[in-house]
């Protein structure tokens, strides 16, 4: 790992202790495993210095968005860099439709991060966890 590589992980893995056991660090490691797998296919066309931030930072941006902007600024990344990497985080989510080669990069690593074992119980677990009602989880996981 380089040194820009290092200071994002410093700054973000404290980060992930706090959310729930199926978004911690490990996570991230998956999601960056199938990132890596895919973009193989686009060198020529993706800039994987933002998948590769998008991943890391694609938690704590949910719950600490200022924070992820403040740090992203303070590292030196202009507006139009970190509003790029804020983006392709939003876009990995997978509720979200992606525009951008790395968002769809990342969308589709964060989808298929836990193979078949989290298909159904990722999201009954991650619904429960967030008090979403059990009809909209059910009507999460038929859509999957």
């Amino acid at each position: 790992m380089n040194r820009a590589a290092n200071t994002v992980v410093s700054f973000a893995r404290p980060l992930y202790e706090l959310r729930d056991s199926l978004h911690g660090w490990d996570h991230v490691e998956r999601i960056l495993y199938w990132a890596t797998q895919i973009w193989e296919k686009y060198l020529d066309t993706v800039d994987r210095r933002l998948v590769y931030l998008g991943a890391v930072l694609h938690g704590p941006v949910n719950d600490h968005r200022a924070d992820v902007e403040s740090w992203l600024s303070a590292f030196g990344y202009p507006r139009s860099i970190y509003e790029r990497i804020l983006t392709v985080t939003d876009e990995s989510q997978t509720k979200n439709r992606p525009l951008s080669i790395e968002g769809k990069i990342l969308h589709d690593a964060h989808t298929i991060e836990g193979g078949s074992y989290f298909r159904v119980l990722k999201p009954l677990l991650t619904g429960t966890y967030m008090r979403q009602p059990l009809d909209d989880t059910l009507e999460f996981i038929g859509a999957l």
